[in-house]
Formats: C-alpha cells, structure tokens, sequence
C-alpha cells in the first residue's frame, strides 16, 4: 500500500504547480487506510474462518435442484412467533464482511417499529435509547393485510466466517433460509411464503450467490393423514442491497491503484478478498452466468442504495450503483402518488432511478457465458458489462448523499472545478433532467464533491445502514438512523404492494399475496 502511495505521488510529479493539495493529501492518505484495513483483516479474526472442504462445496451444490421432500415433525421449541399466519413475508438480512447480526440491529428494529404500525397496534414506547427511536417511525397509510405476517431474520451462518469466499458465504445463507422455510412450514396450515433479501456490503453479494440454491420449491409429506405431498412454491419478492460491491473492486478502490497492488491486497484478504479484487471469476460469474441471474431476474422488484459524492471508501458509488461507462438508460422515478410526492420532499435519499428491464442483453450475456463454460475458457468479463447486464434486469437504484452526517476535515483554499465554478457548492440538479446514462450518472455521482468549504472524510459504508455491531459503532453511525428510517419504510411499501410475485417453477407471475 505504501508503493500505491509513492506511485500515486509519482504520477503528479509532473503537475506538481498545478495539483490541488486536497487531492495530494487524499493521495497519501487513502492508500493509508486501506493498509490499514488491510492490516486489520490479516490479523487472526477472533473466530477463525471455516476451511473450504469439498464435502461443503458438495452440500452446498446439492441445494440447487430447487426441490426438496420435508417429512411433517414435531415443532421446534425455538420456532418464531407468528408463524401461524397464513400470509408470510420472510425477509432476511444479511451482514457484511467482518460483521456480525448485530450489524443489522438498526434497520432490523426500523422495519419492526414500521410492522407494528401497518399491523394498527400501538406505536411502541420511543423514550428508550434504541437505535430505532432516534428518529421516529414514518405513518402511512399501509395496513397489513389479514391474515400475514412478515418475519425477520438477520443471518447468523457467516459471524466470524466472512473470510473463506462469497460462494462459501452464499451457501450457508441458503443453507440457514432453508432450515428457517422448513421451520414456517411445519406449523399447521397451508402456507403463502414470499421470499426478500436485504443485504449489507458483501452480505448483497452473499445473497446474490445463495439464489441457485434456495429451495423455491418444497413438498411436504403428511405422514399422520396419510395425505399426498402438498407442493409450496416459494415467491421472490423484493431483493434489496445497501453498500454492495456489485462489481468487484477490480478498478474500482476509491482512488486508482495498480492491478499488482489489487492483486496483493486480495490475496492478503484471503478468499474473499480474492473474489473481490478479480483474482478469481466469482464476481463476474454473478453478473454473466444464468444460475445466478435468472432467479435475481424473478424478484418483483431490485433496489441498491449506494453512497454517492465519495464518501464510501470501501465500496465507491460505481460498483455499489453498478454506474459504469455505458449508456444504460436511467430514469427518474416519480412518486406514484400525492401522498408519496409529499414525503418525498422529506426524504433524506438524494436520487431514486430506475433502469428498464432489457431480457435480450440478459440472454446474450447468459448465452456467452456458457459457451465460454462449455469451452473450458478463461474469459474476462469488465465492469462495463456486468453493469449492463445488472441494469437490464430492472432495478431500482437509489442514491444518498451522507456528507452531512460525517466528520469533515475544513478546506483551507477555494477549490475551483474544470469549468471554474465552486466545487464546494456544486450539487447534484435532479429536477431539470429527468433521464441519464450510467455514463454520466456516474461523472456526476461517483466523484467526489466537497460539502460547506469541508471535505468530509469517506466513512459513510456504516453510516448508511447505521451499523450497530458495537457499541462504539452505533454511536458514531447515529446520523444515519435518518436513511433507516424511510429505507425501512419503502421497503416494506414494496413488500406489501408489489402487483405480482413469479413461481420460480412455472416463470410466471402470480398474484402476490
């Protein structure tokens, strides 16, 4: 990392009269933190990674016929409450790298808080020091519909074991939503089960590579009726990732390092590392081969929330925005009604855009994949196309702009753009143009753009989700109790909402419940 640094300094040698002196102390300082969380990450993690055993590796792939015959037994003393419904929305939550189930604390107890309300019962007690009554749950008009529940579950297969790769990750994800399906469907009573995600940071991409093998569809054998096997059909319905590196962090670390330099920083960072930083295929193989992207393809609605103007270091706008120099059409999204237009003028999210669904890039790029696959080669699949490919499954993409909220270093000199205005004042115009490219979404959002003479120091990866795996962090991520709040309350809108949900056998749409 120190190299990076002298390279980088090496590179502005040249302009040395002209070079802004923030950019020359980001320029020895960033490649500083990110040895510093280099050196974090080498040092033995308090509980050691699993190894990667190809009897796990065979377990894993043994979950991906879709199908599973669960014989009817007695309930588990453990089971969760309110499973009796016969409406249930499970959602699951998943950390991130070297986090834990605390981490989701907050965005667990926002989505609880809003359950309660749209279930009319009395709004809980905000006199507490929780994270969720900082900033008060957002009314509205949503009631839960008879007869549902919505169940949340923050994973706990991958505590302490977020070093041994994403697909490693990704199986003991499906293996825990698994075990939790079978756990609703032992209670008595046909069952509607809708299937979310809300990943954080690598738990997005965790959940990505735990799709192929969820069991979207289960039998159950009725021993004691002497019943034939009733079929259940899981139903994708909202898949939701905040922070994640949808493209890797090959060429996209928060300022330019060289491949050599990447290519060691994921191999100290151990398998994981590697699958990030493009030592090995994993992530392209999530964005290009069809196992991964048609189940993603069949959730009823996609949204990724993102930092924007810099201020994530470990994962910049362009690879949690999956923005790239394409001309991937994005549109503004309007609020669909008089009441949503309302709130949005209290909204803390900077930009809401969504992306047209495009199936014919979506089946070119599946179909390279697997002649490439079918060829045993070694094929190199750019950010440019997984971000084409992602955009042209529909997504919501949603952009926050968090400088407010952190630590700000004060700039001591006027700081002047190319075309000679303030860079320090200079924001984003998301009412004039109601249409971008990813191109240029991405000139206008993944830069970094000063706020109030300051530059605010790039810690927002934990503010977003206002990360409480600890108590230090909860404290130091309060400011974002704010996003939690209306994250958990769109959401849950969504969960509810959305016109349909598609049978993963049939791969068409139902009627959501």
């Amino acid at each position: 990392m120190f190299v990076s640094a002298l390279l980088l300094l090496s590179d502005n040698l040249n302009t040395i009269n002209t070079i802004n002196p923030l950019d020359f102390l980001a320029a020895i300082l960033v490649p500083l933190l990110l040895f510093a969380m280099t050196a974090q990450a080498m040092a033995p993690p308090e509980i050691p990674p699993l190894a990667v055993s190809s009897s796990s590796l065979s377990s894993c792939s043994s979950r991906s016929t879709g199908s599973t015959f669960l014989p009817l037994s007695p309930i588990p003393s453990n089971t969760r409450a309110a499973t009796t419904s016969t409406n249930i929305h499970l959602v699951i939550l998943i950390h991130g790298w070297l986090g834990s189930p605390a981490e989701m604390t907050a965005i667990q107890a926002a989505l609880q808080t809003q359950i309660q309300i749209m279930a009319a019962e009395d709004t809980p007690d905000t006199s507490s020091d929780t994270p969720d009554t900082q900033n008060g749950p957002i009314n509205n008009d949503i009631q839960l519909p008879p007869d549902t529940s919505v169940l949340l579950h923050s994973v706990e297969c991958n505590d302490g074991k977020t070093h041994d790769g994403i697909i490693m990750g990704g199986c003991r994800v499906a293996q825990e939503v698994n075990d939790i399906v079978q756990e609703i469907l032992l209670q008595d009573g046909p069952k509607k089960i809708s299937l979310s995600f809300i990943g954080n940071s690598l738990g997005g991409l965790y959940a990505r590579a735990a799709l192929p093998h969820i069991q979207w569809t289960v039998n159950i054998d009725n021993n004691d009726n002497q019943q034939q096997a009733e079929t259940i059909q899981i139903s994708p319905n909202v898949f939701c990732t905040t922070c994640t590196p949808h493209l890797g962090k090959r060429g996209l670390t928060y300022l330019p390092l060289p491949r050599f330099v990447e290519t060691g920083i994921g191999y100290a960072l151990q398998p994981t590392g590697q699958d990030l930083f493009g030592v090995t295929t994993v992530v392209q193989d999530l964005a290009s081969q069809a196992k991964y992207l048609t189940p993603l393809s069949h959730f009823a609605k996609r949204i990724a929330y993102a930092n924007a103007f810099g201020t994530d270091l470990q994962v910049p706008t362009a690879t949690a925005g999956f923005l790239a120099d394409t001309e991937s059409p994005h549109f503004l999204a309007p609020p669909s009604s008089e009441q949503e237009q309302d709130e949005e003028s209290s909204s803390p999210f900077l930009l809401t855009v969504t992306t047209p669904p495009d199936d014919q890039v979506v089946q070119q790029t599946m179909e390279a994949s697997d002649i490439a696959a079918q060829q045993d080669m070694t094929y190199y699949f750019p950010a440019t196309s997984m971000a084409r490919t992602l955009d042209a499954l529909g997504w919501t993409k949603v952009f926050c702009d968090v400088r407010d909220k952190l630590v700000s270093v004060p700039i001591p000199f006027n700081r002047k753009g190319k075309d000679g205005t303030d860079d320090c004042s200079s924001e984003f115009d998301t009412h004039s143009t109601k249409q971008w490219t990813s191109h240029q979404l991405k000139n206008k959002l993944a830069n970094r753009i000063d706020y109030d003479q300051k530059w605010p120091i790039p810690i927002g990866h934990t503010m977003l989700i206002a990360n409480s795996k600890s108590k230090l962090y909860a404290k130091l991520n309060r400011g974002g109790l704010e996003f939690v709040q209306h994250m958990a309350h769109d959401f849950l809108k969504d969960l509810l909402i959305v016109p349909t949900c598609m049978n993963m056998t049939t791969g068409k749409d139902e009627p959501s419940s």
